[in-house]
């Protein structure tokens, strides 16, 4: 807070400041009264993993991607076996995946600049959404059916997804490299998908 020259303050003056030495008077401003400063106490930031908001919403966010996740695996079985074998599939599943990100969207603004192909772009960014919400889903199947797999377990689909989506969820969660890593998910996921798709599309012409 600065009083300024030639500001009059003919009564007392009162700070509310983070610190005392926020207050600056000039020299040729004039204060009648007295000035006192008062600092305001400082209160801790209460973490969101101590609110019983963050663990609802988050039951919330896994019973609705399970939910999601138990309806897609069921009408498209194909999708159970999508996966990314080794680092150099995950790689280039990652780089389709950014490439998808980024491109989808610029194509439906240039698509949506004629009359006629306002209803492409706008199917496209649907289609586009629905694959960024589907993309950790899928993955996260992937994950749960290879964790069991490694301990010697055949389980239903349902169980993979179910440990999936919490093994997901658990990461995503981390502090600092979280968001990172929920990037990366997302991606990978993303270009799996799209791989799913080309396949699926080229094993359909072959037939």
């Amino acid at each position: 807070m600065n009083v300024l020259a030639p500001a009059r303050i003919s009564g007392n003056l009162t700070a509310h400041l983070p610190e005392e030495d926020h207050l600056t008077i000039s020299p040729g401003a004039t204060i009648g009264g007295e000035v006192d400063t008062r600092v305001r106490e400082r209160r801790p930031e209460k973490s969101e993993y101590t609110s019983a908001g963050y663990y609802i919403g988050q039951v919330l966010r896994y019973a609705a991607a399970f939910l999601t996740g138990l309806v897609l695996l069921a009408l498209v079985p194909s999708l159970r076996r999508a996966w990314l074998d080794d680092v150099s599939q995950a790689l280039v599943a990652g780089g389709i995946g950014l490439v998808t990100l980024v491109a989808v969207p610029i194509i439906a603004v240039l698509v949506a600049i004629t009359i006629i192909g306002i209803p492409i772009a706008v199917l496209g960014v649907l289609l586009w959404l629905a694959a960024l919400y589907f993309a950790k889903i899928v993955l996260a199947h992937g994950i749960g059916a290879r964790v069991l797999e490694a301990s010697g377990s055949t389980r239903h689909f349902a169980v993979a997804l179910a440990l999936g989506l919490v093994l997901v969820l658990l990461v995503v969660e981390l502090p600092f490299i979280g968001g990172l890593l929920n990037f990366v998910l997302t991606i990978c996921g993303l270009g799996l998908l799209v791989l799913f798709g080309w396949r699926a599309v080229r094993r359909e012409r072959a037939a």
